[in-house]
């Protein structure tokens, strides 16, 4: 899922993507999303991502990029922990 937000509307939007998902012993997932809203798309959206736990923390890193994503509840507990 592509969610994004329009700043002139301050509307937010999403498209769902579809695709498969491969995960090998050493955490590395492969993404391959072929699909948009059940329709195919001429250039597949590719991701490999690398997923890594760090201080109880659950984080999925774009291994291109260094793009980062943390697990929702892991956030929560952060921020809840920062706010003492």
């Amino acid at each position: 899922m592509e969610v994004f937000d329009d700043k002139a509307t301050g509307e937010t939007s999403s498209n769902v993507f579809s695709g498969d998902i491969v995960r090998n012993k050493k955490n590395i997932i492969s993404l391959r999303a072929d699909l948009l809203e059940n329709k195919k798309v001429p250039i597949p959206v590719t991701k490999t991502l690398l997923l890594t736990m760090q201080d109880n923390i659950l984080y999925l890193i774009d291994v291109n990029t260094k793009d980062r994503w943390i697990d929702e509840a892991s956030f929560s507990k952060t921020k809840i922990k920062s706010k003492k």
